[in-house]
Order: structure tokens, then C-alpha cells, then sequence
């Protein structure tokens, strides 16, 4: 048995692709905004944790996430 998650837009992801399908997407974000990837990452990841911390459902809304690091 796995574990799907469901984001905002309905979109359906396996728990274990949920880190790598994002990281390359912050990975690409990255390279276009001239920082390492590894560093945007965590920019995103530390201000979702903020969202999720403050209740907020766009802490799951990962274009906004990513739009708002950017």
C-alpha cells in the first residue's frame, strides 16, 4: 500500500516522488534566478514550513510556493 498525495489543483503524486518532481523544478527555477539549486531548495522548503506553521492551505499550492521564493 503507498501513500498518494493530492495538492490544490487535484493533481495526484506517490509520497516518493514528491521531493525529487520538486526539487528538479526548484533546481531549473534556480539555475534561471543564478543561485544553486540546493539553496533555492531550501529557501522553498523553509518558507512552506513558514505557511504550514502559520495553517495556511497555500503551504500545499507548490506554484504559489515557488512563485513566491522566485
Amino acid at each position: 500500500m503507498g501513500l498518494i498525495l493530492v495538492d490544490l489543483d487535484g493533481t495526484l503524486l506517490p509520497l516518493e516522488a514528491w521531493d525529487p518532481a520538486f526539487y528538479e523544478l526548484a533546481a531549473t527555477v534556480a539555475s534561471r534566478a543564478g543561485v544553486r539549486p540546493e539553496e533555492f531548495w531550501g529557501m522553498v522548503k523553509a518558507f512552506r514550513y513558514l505557511l504550514i506553521w502559520r495553517l495556511s492551505p497555500r503551504a500545499f499550492d507548490w506554484q504559489y510556493v515557488i512563485e513566491a521564493v522566485a
